[in-house]
Parts: C-alpha cells; sequence; structure tokens
C-alpha cells in the first residue's frame, strides 16, 4: 500500500531526550480557547502531561497562606476568616477534581467553578485594602497563592479529545495521562513519546509511527492502529480490547499482561513479542507472524489464529480452549495432538466461510 507523503515540518527541534516547554504551553493555550487543530504541527518534545506535581505544591502553599493569615491577623474578624478559608476550601475541590484522569467536565461548567476561583481573590483582595491600614502584616494578603493555581487549573489538564492530530510530529513528546479519546493520530510521529496511562480510546492511530513509545497501562479501547509501526513499544497492562491492530508492526513489542481480546490482529507482525499473560480470547489473528513470540501465560480460548505463523513458539503454557488453528506454519503433529486434547480446534474442523474471510479481513 502507498502511503501519502507526510507534510514537512520545522526543522528546529529541543535536544534528544529533553521537552520543549514553549509547544506545550501554546498548545494548553489553543486547547483553552477550544481550537483542537494540530494538523502537520512540530509538537516535538513537547510536555503535555498532568502536571499534578506543581498543582500538589501550589495547594500546599495555599494551605500555609491560609493558615498564615489566620494566625497572624487577628482583625480578620469573621469575614476574613470566612474568606481565607473559602480560597483554601475551592483550590482543594478544584484540585480534586483535575487529578480525575478519566474525568471530562463541560467547558462552561469548569469556567464557572474557576471564576469563582477568581471572584474569591477579588473578594479578598478587597478585604485586604481594609486591612491594610491596621495591620502591618497585611502584605501577606497580597501574596494569595491561589492567582497561580488558576493557572494551573487552566493550563494543568491537556483535553485533546476529538482533536486533529494527523501527520503531527509528537516524537519524544510527553503526552503522559493525556485525554486522546477519538483523536486522529494517523499518520501521526510518536517516535519515543510517553503514553504511559494515556486515554487513547477510540483513537485513530491508523499507520502512525510508535516505534519506542511508552504505552503501559494506557486504554487503548476500540483504537484503529490499522497498519501503525509499534516495534519496540512497551504496552505492558494496555487495555487494546478490540482494538484494530490489522497489519501492524509489533516486532519486539512488550504486550505483557495486555487485554488484547477481540482484538484484529489479521497480518499483524508479533515476532519475538512479548505476549505472556495477554489477554488474546477471540482475537483474530488470521496470517499473523507469531515466530519466536513468548506466549507464556497467555489466554488464547476461542481465538482465530488461522494461518498464523508459529514458529519456535512454545505453546504448552497456553490456554487453547475453543482456539482455532489451521494452516499454521511451525505447527509439528505431536503439537496439534496436544492442541486438540486441550481443546483446541484444528484444521481438519475449521469451516472459514468466504463470508467469514471477508469479515476477518
Amino acid at each position: 500500500m502507498t502511503l501519502p507523503p507526510s507534510p514537512s515540518v520545522s526543522p528546529t527541534a529541543p535536544p534528544s531526550g529533553r521537552f520543549n516547554f514553549l509547544p506545550g504551553i501554546r498548545t494548553r493555550i489553543n486547547l483553552w480557547r477550544g481550537k483542537k487543530q494540530f494538523q502537520g504541527a512540530n509538537l516535538r518534545g513537547a510536555n503535555l502531561g498532568r502536571v499534578d506535581l506543581i498543582g500538589t505544591m501550589l495547594l500546599w502553599a495555599v494551605f500555609a497562606w491560609a493558615a498564615l493569615l489566620w494566625m497572624w491577623l487577628p482583625e480578620a474578624r469573621f469575614v476574613g476568616v470566612i474568606l481565607i478559608w473559602a480560597n483554601l476550601l475551592w483550590t482543594i475541590l478544584v484540585w480534586i477534581n483535575l487529578r480525575e484522569a478519566n474525568l471530562q467536565p463541560g467547558r462552561s461548567s469548569l469556567k464557572k467553578i474557576l471564576l469563582l476561583g477568581i471572584l474569591l481573590i477579588w473578594a479578598t483582595v478587597l478585604w485586604s485594602i481594609v486591612v491594610a491600614v491596621k495591620s502591618d502584616r497585611s502584605i501577606l494578603l497580597w501574596a494569595n497563592p491561589n492567582v497561580a493555581f488558576i493557572l494551573w487549573a487552566l493550563l494543568g489538564k491537556v483535553d485533546l479529545s476529538n482533536s486533529n492530530l494527523s501527520y503531527t510530529n509528537l516524537s519524544r513528546a510527553n503526552l503522559n495521562r493525556v485525554d486522546l479519546r477519538d483523536a486522529n493520530l494517523s499518520y501521526a510521529n510518536l517516535q519515543k513519546a510517553n503514553l504511559r496511562e494515556a486515554i487513547l480510546r477510540g483513537a485513530n492511530l491508523s499507520y502512525a509511527d510508535l516505534r519506542g513509545a511508552e504505552l503501559g497501562e494506557s486504554d487503548l479501547q476500540e483504537a484503529v492502529l490499522l497498519g501503525a509501526n509499534l516495534s519496540g513499544t512497551d504496552l505492558s497492562d494496555a487495555n487494546l480490547s478490540g482494538v484494530d491492530l490489522r497489519e501492524a508492526n509489533l516486532h519486539r513489542s512488550n504486550l505483557s499482561a495486555a487485554n488484547l481480546s477481540w482484538a484484529r490482529l489479521n497480518r499483524a507482525n508479533l515476532s519475538w513479542a512479548n505476549l505472556s499473560w495477554a489477554n488474546l480470547s477471540r482475537a483474530r489473528l488470521v496470517h499473523a507472524n507469531l515466530n519466536d513470540a513468548d506466549l507464556s501465560g497467555g489466554d488464547f480460548r476461542e481465538a482465530l489464529l488461522y494461518g498464523a505463523a508459529v514458529n519456535q513458539v512454545d505453546l504448552n503454557a497456553v490456554l487453547v480452549k475453543g482456539a482455532k488453528f489451521g494452516q499454521n506454519a511451525g505447527l509439528q503433529d505431536s503439537e496439534c495432538i496436544k492442541l486438540k486434547a486441550r481443546g483446541a480446534i484444528l484444521n481438519s474442523q475449521i469451516d472459514i466461510t468466504a463470508d467469514q474471510k471477508l469479515q476477518e479481513y
């Protein structure tokens, strides 16, 4: 299949192994403005990951600020105490809200919450003007960390769901725990990107370059990775249920304990892949290349392995009840006897109709 040429990107890029903060900040600002069109953009090394540490530090700063005001300003009285602790309570609620990885609050509701925080800050500032003439410690009132906290709340959580990132250069980018559900990442360059715990449910990653990327514990349910290059990729503990990996290159990838149930892996290259303890129940592996793969502890129950190559593969520690084998290169007669005894369906018992073949491909 001839692939369309990738559009040229800017040659400027951060040094290897470092994150580029400016593209990340620009992207966060564009997202807050509602822009999700990044087709062909050069975001190499962009830091778009969750910055929970900064939020936690700001939360503690607000707590310390509130405690100092409460102890050092006897002039605060009732109104001041209410404002001080209202600031702290609002900060805690926003911090908890934004730490939820799967939460998708509406833009309008989030803006209302942040508007409340801005009103609290201004109320505190106006109150500080009144107190300023009575206390030499009123400078503390002007050092309200909630100003920085609002900026963190605005830019800290990256929501790239339904965004267009096709042909985008995201190599070495930090996308840890970023929400990318239903995003278009077709033909994107994601080499050595950090996508650990990212939400890629329903995303289109067709023909994307994910060589060396980290996708451990990510959510890729129903994602499309047709023809994607995942060679050497870490997908351990990832949720790949129902994913489309037809013709994908998974050579030497780590799929240990990954959930690949109902996945479509027809003609995929899984040679030397680590599939130990992976769940491939009801997966389709028609004409897949499993040569030298580690399948120890894998669950292949009711999977379709018609035409799959299994040279140098140990099938003794694999669950195969209901799995369908046929015309498998590397499958010895002695192994066929063992597979049949363990409930596998062998070549003579398989009836693959023309309609089924079309469905598999």
